[in-house]
């Protein structure tokens, strides 16, 4: 039998994270009352390492050494038994948070003659998760066993949470009757998600989506696969599945026929622009080019295959000191270019195509269209001159100014010249004649 007490820090130690796979876990073990290990790394896995606490077990044999202590089957009981009960703490911690919010809600009028000062008060689970949220996600990501009891305790913004993080069981109570999947999308902040094109028809509808902003969040999300049953869903990727009816599916099949000299003739551009052209350094691959469902108000968007990296991972892979760049672009996935058929844009580079497939307008518009859809959707171009060549080109066209013409030497009129040497004699003179009026007063 083993007695363990253990404590929850309040805040994290400033190295935590940096010194993830080195520290050792901080829970002593003592046997029969006599104290055998300071630090003994078997007790909790690394991403527990900030609990403290001491365990007693008179299970173990005092006169062995520290390896075979390591090696014992008794440990790994002992072990189990630390996570399950350290987990019931956390999950108690967050259960209580939540019968909190339910009091609260309860009691909004009484709350609302206090005053606000209580709604800006964090939870005792609010101020855990801040300082080891990074754990938890670690967790989720090392801990198979444990895996779906971590789940519980994450919690995440969505588009609708008012800033707030929610748990996923939360996320599941708000979800339509409809809806057969949990949606979430990764980036650099809320307010750059909530931008996206790729959002437009998910707000359109009104499903609420998970806005992942911490480096772990999405790494973590794929490990955990499906919550309760509900897969988890990237809608930055191609092949999103949405509740359609009979007629939106014939009117969509429609427009894809009316479309396809124009997906057809963009997806043959945009794979010589990547294979031959001004971006095969770029290791950017076109998979195909084909109507969207996701967009309401963008002319198009750049969305990757099912398994590839989303744009958000590939930044922090790019950013990796010891990146393999041949494995990078293997994993990065072939991108889909979706476009809106609604866009006026769009529906002329159609007319124009139609007409002329060697339109040099509709070839520039075409791989413009498609650089900034790459920004917009958070991918990196390797070379951006090629647009900006193109955007100082439209720019030059749109004020009249040819965009071929040579560069011209300005040339400064001669008499502004002479205007000027005079005038800087005029004022010489001037300090000449004070400094002498000056000496006269003197004398």
């Amino acid at each position: 039998s083993s007695s363990p007490s253990f404590f929850l820090p309040k805040k994290a130690p400033f190295d935590m994270m940096d010194n993830y796979w080195t520290k050792k876990s901080e829970v002593k073990l003592y046997v029969r009352r006599v104290l055998v290990a300071e630090k003994f790394e078997e007790l909790l896995p690394r991403y527990l390492n900030f609990v403290r606490g001491v365990v007693d077990s008179d299970d173990l044999p005092l006169n062995v050494s520290r390896e075979q202590l390591q090696q014992n089957k008794i440990m790994k009981v002992i072990s189990k038994k630390l996570v399950r009960k350290t987990l019931e703490l956390l999950k108690k911690l967050a259960k209580d948070e939540s019968s909190e919010e339910e009091d609260e809600e309860g009691e909004e009028k009484e709350a609302s003659k206090e005053g606000d000062k209580k709604d800006d008060e964090e939870t005792p689970w609010q101020k855990f998760y801040k300082e080891f949220a990074k754990n938890l996600k670690m967790g989720c990501y090392e801990d198979d066993s444990n895996r779906s009891k971590i789940s519980k305790l994450l919690r995440f913004a969505t588009t609708k949470s008012d800033g707030k993080e929610i748990s996923l069981d939360q996320y599941l109570d708000n979800m339509k009757d409809n809806q057969e999947s949990i949606y979430y999308m990764a980036g650099e902040s809320k307010e750059v998600l909530e931008k996206s094109p790729s959002l437009q028809i998910f707000q359109k509808k009104g499903i609420e989506v998970l806005t992942l902003t911490d480096h772990l969040d999405e790494s973590c999300i794929q490990k955990l696969a499906d919550y309760e049953g509900k897969k988890f869903v990237s809608i930055q990727k191609a092949d999103i599945k949405l509740e359609e009816t009979e007629e939106e599916k014939k009117r969509f099949e429609k427009i894809k026929d009316m479309y396809k000299p124009l997906t057809d003739w963009w997806k043959e551009k945009l794979t010589d622009l990547t294979e031959k052209g001004a971006l095969k350094d770029s290791g950017v691959k076109v998979e195909s080019v084909q109507l969207s469902k996701r967009l309401v108000d963008s002319p198009c968007v750049v969305v990757t295959s099912q398994f590839g990296y989303s744009a958000h991972q590939e930044k922090i892979m790019r950013a990796q000191a010891f990146q393999n760049k041949d494995q990078l672009n293997m994993m990065a996935g072939r991108k889909t270019l979706e476009i809106n058929p609604n866009h006026p844009v769009v529906h002329d580079l159609l007319e124009k195509i139609k007409q002329d497939k060697e339109n040099s307008q509709a070839v520039d518009t075409a791989t413009v269209l498609f650089q900034t859809a790459m920004i917009e959707s958070g991918y990196d171009i390797s070379d951006p001159s090629v647009l900006v060549k193109k955007v100082y080109a439209m720019m030059s066209k749109e004020i009249g100014v040819d965009p071929n013409a040579p560069m011209k030497e300005i040339e400064v009129p001669e008499e502004e010249e002479e205007a000027e040497d005079t005038a800087d004699a005029e004022d010489e003179d001037d300090a000449d004649e004070t400094e002498s009026d000056s000496k006269k007063e003197e004398l």
